[in-house]
């Protein structure tokens, strides 16, 4: 697979290609100290393609977005954009990248009449939906479990879903660390990725 012509095609930031190649590295680290089943060509494949989606909503005022495209449209995008490329396993973990997910009751009570679920399930989607939560703020606070960034924290808790958020969160983290998960390695490395030292 070509990732640069995909890059090409949907007209993918630079700044948004170094973050899926970031994410990436991250979810190799991780997959090496974890004792999981897990399709290492998979997980990269979808890590290096986990935001394509978002380069549907450039340019788009955050106004303008319904509260569903607000938080999930660009992982839609990536589902329709890599299924339509052929990429289908890929599509499936590549979309389910948010660390606490949503199911298709709660995404049509967003406004998604389709509904959708987004929940990550395979062990690929795990490590990819956790290596993406890992950023600068979760780091300094050392908090992987409280939904920090304000903007998705207002719409959950206007969609009543903060605490069901969280508890997601914290089943996702803790299943990583029984399977092997070393938090302070993780974060060593994750602060290299994002030059904090």
């Amino acid at each position: 697979m070509e990732f640069k012509e995909l890059y090409k095609k949907y007209n993918v930031t630079n700044l948004k290609i170094k973050h899926m190649q970031d994410v990436a590295k991250l979810c190799i680290f991780i997959n090496k100290m974890l004792d999981l089943e897990v399709n290492e060509e998979l997980l990269t494949q979808s890590a290096l393609l986990h935001d394509i989606g978002s380069a549907y909503y450039r340019g788009i005022p955050i106004n303008d977005l319904n509260d569903f495209d607000k938080m999930w449209g660009h992982q839609v995008k990536t589902l329709e954009w890599l299924k339509r490329e052929g990429l289908v396993s890929v599509a499936e973990t590549a979309s389910r990248h948010n660390c606490f997910g949503i199911n298709n009751e709660e995404s049509k009570e967003w406004g998604y009449k389709k509904g959708i679920n987004l929940l990550p399930k395979s062990n690929e989607s795990k490590i990819l939906a956790f290596a993406d939560s890992i950023r600068a703020k979760y780091i300094e606070e050392n908090d992987f479990i409280t939904i920090i960034h304000k903007d998705a924290r207002e719409l959950l808790k206007k969609h009543k879903m903060v605490v069901i958020a969280e508890e997601r969160k914290k089943k996702l983290f803790q299943f990583l660390k029984k399977h092997g998960l070393d938090i302070n390695k993780t974060i060593k490395y994750a602060k290299e990725l994002e030059n904090l030292e």
